[in-house]
């Protein structure tokens, strides 16, 4: 597990409604990795009524991952109208049991109409 230290807060730190910039050290044995997909025409997805799309499985450290996007929201869970990402583990090869994995997840999404930037991260157990 990553060792993370938290920085004392900047007294001038942007505020961004109720919060502060915050920033975090981190010192890790495994390197970090990515991957990156680009979806050339977005709205196809939703017109033509794919409700979910998987991409390929690639592989970060050991273990095989998958991306599933639901582009509508996915409706099983009551979210609609909004697009809704996911980070799986590939069936081909699934966690043995007892087993679990640390996580920390960044999802970054580009809306090149708007020219708008979202990004959302989170520490994950699985």
């Amino acid at each position: 597990m990553p060792k993370r230290t938290r920085e004392a807060k900047d007294s001038n730190a942007a505020e961004v409604g109720n919060e502060r910039e915050e920033r975090t050290t981190e010192t890790r044995k495994i390197p970090p990795a990515h991957y990156a997909f680009k979806i050339e025409y977005f709205s196809l997805l939703s017109t033509n009524d794919i409700t979910m799309y998987e991409t390929n499985e690639f592989k970060v450290g050991d273990q095989k991952w998958q991306l599933i996007l639901y582009p509508n929201g996915d409706r099983s869970r009551k979210g609609e109208d909004h697009m809704f990402p996911y980070l799986a583990v590939s069936e081909a090869n699934p966690l043995k049991v007892g087993w679990e994995i640390n996580a920390t997840v960044r999802f970054s999404v580009v809306d090149q109409i708007r020219d708008e930037y979202l990004a959302k991260e989170g520490t994950f157990v699985l």
